[in-house]
Parts: structure tokens; C-alpha cells; sequence
């Protein structure tokens, strides 16, 4: 997508808090599954409040009867989504506060001041598959 091409018509905010209760977690998945085929990564972003996805114009209808196959509500936004790089710092955050409390802040904080590329992915990655595998993932229980 260049810049000519950016349009505001499409952008949504899946609410963090329209995924609650024992099944949030499994229907944020399916939600994934599903609507990847309508963006990709660089046109999503999480924020506090949700994640944030730009869908392509001529494929907004099908992702909107995806999403409300789930009974979740969107939040129509007026400003595109930033690259999805801007949400992965919290993520990191969030997955060494519970992996590696004591230097939490520390590895976060030398986490975002890295050039993004290879090495930055690959250390994002071996978080995620760390944190995945622990007691505190729902995947890892």
C-alpha cells in the first residue's frame, strides 16, 4: 500500500474489551485465522485499546460478516493504522513482565531502542515462543 493509495474507509478497532471472558483468547484466534486473508501484518497495529486493521476497500464487507460471525462489535476510526511495529514494545513489555520480572524494564527498554530488522524479529520471536510455552500463556497451561 503506498501512501497515494491510503484510505480511511476500512480502518477498524477490534476492542481488547469485546474479548472477555473464558473464551476471549480462542476467539481472538479464530478472528485471526479468519481475516488474514483480508491484510497483512503491516497494515494492523495493537494499541491499548484493541488492535487496529486496515482492510482493503473491495474486501471490507466479507471481513465485516467474518467479524460479526463472532459477535464482536468494531469501532469504526478515522486515521489509518501505523506499521504494527509501533504495538510490538508493549507486547514485549507485557510478555518479560511475566517472564523475567526483575529486568523487565531494562530488556524492554534496550528491546525498543533496536533498529528494527532480523535480529530484532528474531529476539520478538524467541520471546513470543518462550512466553507461549510458560504457565502464563493459556497455550502453556
Amino acid at each position: 500500500m503506498t501512501i497515494g493509495q491510503v484510505s480511511f474507509k476500512g480502518t477498524y478497532l477490534i476492542p481488547f474489551s469485546q474479548m472477555q471472558g473464558a473464551d476471549a483468547y480462542a476467539k481472538m484466534r479464530a478472528i485471526g485465522q479468519e481475516t488474514a486473508k483480508f491484510t497483512d501484518i503491516n497494515n494492523m497495529q495493537q494499541t491499548k485499546d484493541g488492535i487496529v486493521v486496515n482492510i482493503d476497500d473491495k474486501k471490507e464487507k466479507e471481513y465485516l460478516a467474518v467479524i460479526a460471525k463472532y459477535g464482536v462489535n468494531l469501532q469504526k476510526l478515522n486515521s489509518p493504522a501505523q506499521n504494527a511495529t509501533k504495538g510490538d514494545v508493549e507486547s514485549y513489555r507485557f510478555m518479560m513482565s511475566k517472564l523475567y520480572p526483575a529486568i523487565a524494564d531494562e530488556e524492554t527498554a534496550r528491546y525498543a531502542n533496536m533498529p528494527e530488522g532480523d535480529y530484532k524479529s528474531k529476539m520478538y520471536l524467541d520471546t513470543y515462543w518462550r512466553f507461549k510455552n510458560s504457565p502464563y500463556s493459556k497455550e502453556g497451561k
